[in-house]
């Protein structure tokens, strides 16, 4: 998908490392990155942004999916290469949610992704040295116009390495539409509350291998309230 188009790949990489020190945004904390076309289906309870600030949160998302492998070709080596390279010692929960075990014995990456086009962070995490490190790392690689590397898998990969996983917090009370994909409060109750016209079985990721349900594990794995079944 975008294989063909180089101002996809520059998108990429601007997203990737150069806009949040564009001087237009330099003034500002925060950002809330909203596509042409997207859809709010349901009324949006709370001041995000407040909620970001009050928490102590860094990056905050709707949808988490998995990517296209053909599409990221290279990108997890060269992020191992930085993270070995620069001695960083993740935190073990979350770096294991995007990582995985293959078959021999090597740490590999699953795809999943904080799916970007739906994003409140804080600009001076992407303004960091560590994150300006890391990116100048993989542009010097070349993935961004020789292979296809997305914005969404190396900045998620940098909240990976550099982030606890209670600093990502899951907007589940927020719908959101994008193309085919969307995010539907699951529970009637709240759909209600908010006036949503969603359905949380329509475009969603209902799997039980998908990950959005890994992250529902990750995140409530202490807690012996949970019924793993029911996730």
């Amino acid at each position: 998908i975008h294989g063909a188009s180089q101002s996809y790949r520059k998108m990429c990489r601007w997203y990737s490392g150069k806009f949040m020190s564009h001087p237009a945004v330099m003034r500002y904390e925060w950002f809330w990155r909203i596509e042409p076309g997207v859809q709010f289906p349901c009324d949006i309870p709370e001041d995000p942004f407040v909620r970001m600030r009050k928490e102590k949160k860094v990056i905050g998302f709707s949808i988490l999916m998995s990517e296209i492998e053909e599409t990221i070709s290279g990108l997890f080596e060269s992020v191992l290469r930085f993270k070995n390279v620069n001695k960083i010692t993740p935190q073990k929960q979350l770096w294991n949610y995007f990582t995985y075990t293959s078959v021999n014995g090597t740490t590999a990456y699953n795809g999943c992704h904080i799916w970007n086009n739906f994003e409140i962070a804080r600009f001076d995490f992407f303004r960091s040295p560590a994150y300006q490190r890391y990116f100048e790392h993989l542009d010097q690689q070349g993935g961004f116009f020789y292979e296809r590397w997305g914005d969404a898998q190396v900045r998620s990969l940098a909240a990976g390495l550099f982030l606890r996983h209670d600093q990502l917090p899951h907007f589940d009370n927020i719908g959101y539409k994008h193309d085919q994909s969307s995010y539907c409060p699951a529970d009637a109750r709240q759909r209600s509350n908010l006036l949503c016209t969603c359905d949380p079985y329509d475009g969603g990721d209902t799997t039980m291998s998908g990950c959005m349900a890994l992250w529902r594990r990750m995140t409530h794995e202490d807690d012996p309230n949970i019924d793993e079944g029911s996730l």
